[in-house]
């Protein structure tokens, strides 16, 4: 017992002293090929050094008379050291000193720091924020791993720290082991002194856009001896759709809008397909330019065409579904034959109508009534009866009313001021008088006044051209020197006045037309 003590406190002594011995020391830190002076500037006889290195392995006499870098240019104890670099780093004892150790670093401050993709993946397509090769970004596919290597230059070996940015949970991030070799990319930049190799796991579409930071500093050297690089994670996956299962309750010969939605994916180039559904059914397809949603129209022809189909969104690194269940049921169609009778009860009226297409509800199908208030635009219509035989019984009414028949089942049914069978009963009869002047009689006056305006021209054409004829005719006679007896004369001359008077008087035409008008009448009473 009395040993173990004893060797203890042998140990704890020894530990004190190597570490008052170099533990205490300040270090001095000097650029590479600058100028370094070690020791105090006291007067000595005593012109060497003792140098040793920090992993213990060189141990030497420095003597500045036989190395033109180093020198005394004061003659005293300082030594300086010129142009310095790497090896001249390590502790060094002054003369007539036996305690005191003085450290000596030479650093080369951080210049380059790179962080990179370590395994780059051929899956990835070169985009316009990541630029060629997807330099800038660190690439990944959904499920995946993402390994990087950050990279700097500098010595004595600067501290790493790779960080997320705030905006989501920080991810694990492991320190890659084994021999990791350095991409190429980073060598044709420069030639790094240190570089850590870091594997990310764990993310998720949602670390999309994140920025991430590899910070190398020298502190230890100087606060201001900090370089940093970030880049953006770009993570690739497959679309992720919104609708995973849905049913749709249609009936034949009617037409629903399918819409399948993407919430995510990347790259947004989507393709769309759609199985299950014959050709035939589909009218109309569209998509959002940017394609983050699939939209068509559908109307089924007959029942066969009921059944489970889907929608498949597909990009370069996946794919999802939307998937439906298209069911046979849907509004009733419109109600298009209906009789009314009036005669078989003086009590009763009853409408009778044939029911129609009941969509897949046959058990929930029923025709209703409506009465029609044009004045209530609130209620424009106000149900009166309902009945699943389609046949209504109505006390007879004295006013003038409206009716609309529908029919519904438990999926709904269609608007009744566009498809509800209108019925009108006690409506008034709208006589309409007859005109005092009918299309026949206006014809018969239009013929006789233009008859005779007629015959009235062509009289007057003809006059004219006998008073024409007579001139020419004496015209001749007078050239000619020839008379024709005075009774010839007068003769042509009551023959020109018996033609000219020959059309009939006005008052002759007009009691022509007050007969014709007399007689229209007297027909029309009779009838």
């Amino acid at each position: 017992m009395h040993n173990d003590l004893m060797l203890f406190s042998s140990l704890f002594f020894f530990f004190v002293i190597i570490t008052f011995t170099f533990g205490q020391q300040s270090t001095l830190y000097v650029k590479h090929g600058e100028i370094a002076e070690l020791c105090d500037n006291r007067s000595t006889s005593i012109y060497a050094y003792e140098y040793r290195s920090f992993d213990g392995k060189k141990n030497l006499i420095v003597e500045p008379t036989k190395d033109d870098r180093y020198s005394n240019p004061y003659r005293t104890s300082l030594l300086r050291i010129k142009n310095v670099n790497e090896d001249d780093s390590g502790l060094y004892k002054c003369p007539q000193d036996d305690t005191e150790w003085q450290r000596l670093q030479i650093y080369s401050p951080i210049q380059h720091v790179y962080l990179s993709n370590l395994h780059v993946t051929s899956r990835t397509r070169t985009n316009d924020l990541c630029g060629m090769d997807n330099n800038n970004c660190l690439v990944m596919i959904e499920g995946e791993s993402l390994d990087i290597v950050c990279a700097a230059d500098g010595s004595p070996r600067p501290a790493f720290d790779i960080a997320f940015d705030k905006s989501g949970p920080p991810p694990t991030i492991m320190a890659l082991a084994g021999s990791i070799q350095l991409p190429s990319v980073i060598k044709n930049q420069f030639k790094p002194t240190v570089y850590e190799a870091y594997r990310i796991a764990g993310l998720t579409p949602q670390d999309n856009g994140r920025n991430l930071t590899c910070r190398v500093d020298m502190k230890q050297v100087n606060e201001k001896l900090i370089l940093s690089s970030t880049k953006q994670v770009y993570i690739e996956f497959r679309p992720t759709v919104l609708e995973k299962s849905r049913k749709i309750y249609l009936g034949v010969n009617q037409t629903r809008t399918i819409n399948c939605t993407v919430i995510r994916a990347n790259p947004t180039y989507i393709r769309y397909t759609i199985n299950g559904l014959p050709s035939s059914i589909i009218h109309r397809t569209y998509s959002e330019p940017n394609q983050m949603y699939f939209t068509f129209d559908i109307t089924p022809t007959s029942t066969e065409q009921f059944h489970a189909f889907n929608v498949t969104a597909n990009n370069s690194i996946g794919y999802d579904t939307c998937n439906y269940e298209l069911i046979h049921g849907g509004v009733p169609d419109a109600i298009t034959q209906c009789t009314v009778d009036t005669h078989t009860s003086n009590a009763t009226t009853t409408i009778s109508c044939a029911k129609s297409y009941d969509q897949g509800d046959s058990d929930g199908y029923t025709c209703v009534l409506f009465k029609y208030n044009g004045r209530d635009h609130e209620k424009m219509f106000e149900e009166d009866a309902r009945t699943k035989s389609c046949i209504f019984a109505l006390i007879p009414l004295r006013e003038p009313v409206e009716y609309r028949i529908a029919a519904f089942n438990r999926y709904g049914s269609l608007p009744i001021n566009t498809f509800g069978y209108v019925i009108h009963l006690n409506q008034p009869i709208m006589r309409t008088e007859k005109p005092f002047f009918n299309k026949k009689i206006l014809v018969v006056i239009g013929s006789i006044f233009g008859g005779a305006l007629l015959f009235f021209f062509l009289c007057c054409l003809c006059g004219t051209c006998h008073r024409d004829r007579t001139k020419l005719s004496n015209r001749n006679n007078f050239y000619q020197k020839d008379t024709f007896p005075l009774a010839m004369e007068k003769s042509q001359i009551v023959s020109v006045h018996q033609i000219q008077s020959s059309p009939l008087s006005l008052p002759t035409i007009s009691s022509a037309i007050s007969a014709l008008v007399d007689r229209e009448r007297i027909i029309e009473t009779d009838n």
